[in-house]
């Protein structure tokens, strides 16, 4: 996923399912990353409602900061961005410095 090939990393995440393979938040988190490492912010938003249905999922702050970023610098969408702030502080995350840093550059932008 890191090297660009989200294509082969999207075909082999869903070959885990079909194998009893279950993926955890951290392989959600690295398939999202991916998607929207390509500017493909929609499938990572199917990817990470799915993630927050799983029956093993336990939230972490990178998914919630690559969505935040996503939607500040590829899709900017502040709307989007509050959302995702919102759910991940709902969930029990404290925002790291990451996340201000995201939600201070949409801020940026929103005044432009």
């Amino acid at each position: 996923a890191k090297a660009r090939k989200v294509d082969h990393a999207l075909a082999l995440f869903q070959q885990m399912k079909p194998n009893g393979v279950r993926p955890s938040s951290v392989t959600f988190g690295a398939i999202i990353s991916a998607c929207c490492r390509v500017g493909d912010v929609l499938s990572a938003e199917h990817l990470f409602n799915e993630m927050a249905v799983a029956a093993n999922y336990k939230p972490r702050i990178p998914p919630f900061n690559t969505m935040m970023q996503a939607y500040t610098y590829t899709k900017p969408d502040r709307g989007r961005v509050l959302y995702y702030y919102e759910q991940m502080t709902s969930a029990g995350i404290k925002p790291n410095s990451h996340t201000y840093k995201v939600r201070q550059a949409n801020s940026r932008l929103v005044l432009l």
